[in-house]
């Protein structure tokens, strides 16, 4: 080769050098942001979550302290004339748990099979069984617990 195709052929592989590496750069970015926006999905997701725990929490002490045959934990509780609705914000806690965090779904399941069982039990408000619905609202308890537990590990994780 002679040196007019050699002083040709220097820039232009300098130039796709150049090319390359700002690709690279480029696509070593996109994927920081990506893994930041993942991040920070997660995190909005995972605050959402604990969020509809604390709502599905909140259902089950209204619904067991506005049973006739419960006594109430609290006396400022009023007695809620109309049947209890199923708890929605268990069944988000368990697709929440379903799409971003594979690590909560037992807990989250857990805790909408508690939920509806506490429902059933409480359809029929004048033949309640009070030690199903005592050991129901154990059971409640125990998955919240158990699912507040795995939430705040799940945030030591992310933060």
């Amino acid at each position: 080769m002679d040196s007019e195709t050699i002083s040709t052929i220097i820039p232009a592989i300098s130039a796709l050098a150049g090319v390359f590496l700002a690709q690279a750069g480029a696509m070593i970015h996109k994927s920081f942001d990506r893994n930041a926006q993942r991040a920070s999905l997660r995190r909005e997701k995972l605050e959402e979550l604990a969020d509809q725990a604390f709502q599905t929490m909140a259902w089950g002490d209204h619904l067991i302290n506005s049973l006739p045959t419960v006594p109430p934990r609290r006396a400022s509780v009023e007695k809620d004339p109309q049947p209890a609705q199923l708890s929605a914000q268990a069944r988000r806690v368990y697709v929440l748990s379903l799409l971003y965090f594979p690590e909560l779904q037992c807990e989250s399941r857990r805790l909408m099979k508690a939920s509806n069982n506490l429902h059933l039990l409480s359809a029929d408000a004048k033949d309640i069984d009070v030690e199903k619905m005592q050991a129901a609202a154990i059971e409640f308890g125990a998955a919240l617990k158990a699912l507040d537990s795995l939430i705040s590990q799940a945030a030591k994780k992310i933060t």
